[in-house]
């Protein structure tokens, strides 16, 4: 329910300034954007063009300026994970269906014996100066948690 206010919060500024909107959503939202968008036409809107797909795809759309007035992502992270890394796979166990995670991306299950990846990763490269700083970033937590460490009273504890 919360999911719902805080979307039509979102909707009523977009609608002064459209006559129809169009909403791209994750496929796994489905239930939820069919039953927003009919309370959103039941209070006098134009009913809501709606596209489903997964959320790295729909973001990818968005970004080759594919033309939505909203993104209603699954995953609130998806997007600023696939920025930063050259493959992105999702980890699972056995007993969680393959068919929720996006085929954009690899898959691996493991199990309590080890692990098997199920769907390669797709490459896309990312820009060098992403890679410094994403590299950067993890040498400085990874020194931070190694000086915690060393010296658990130390200033740097409180950073982590």
């Amino acid at each position: 329910m919360r999911f719902l206010l805080l979307l039509c919060i979102v909707l009523m500024p977009l609608a002064a300034r459209a006559q129809e909107l169009t909403v791209f959503a994750a496929a796994s939202l489905t239930d939820a954007m069919k039953d927003i968008s009919a309370l959103w036409a039941q209070s006098g809107h134009q009913p809501l063009r709606m596209s489903f797909g997964s959320s790295s795809t729909l973001a990818r759309q968005i970004e080759q300026a594919a033309p939505a007035n909203l993104l209603a992502s699954a995953d609130q992270k998806w997007m600023d994970y696939r920025r930063h890394c050259d493959r992105l796979f999702f980890a699972t166990h056995a007993a969680v269906p393959c068919d929720i995670f996006p085929a954009e991306a690899g898959l691996i299950v493991a199990d309590a014996f080890g692990a098997a990846i199920i769907s390669e990763a797709p490459e896309e490269r990312i820009a060098a100066a992403t890679r410094k700083a994403v590299t950067l970033r993890f040498a400085h937590a990874a020194a931070l948690r190694l000086q915690a460490v060393a010296d658990p009273q130390g200033p740097y504890n409180a950073e982590l």
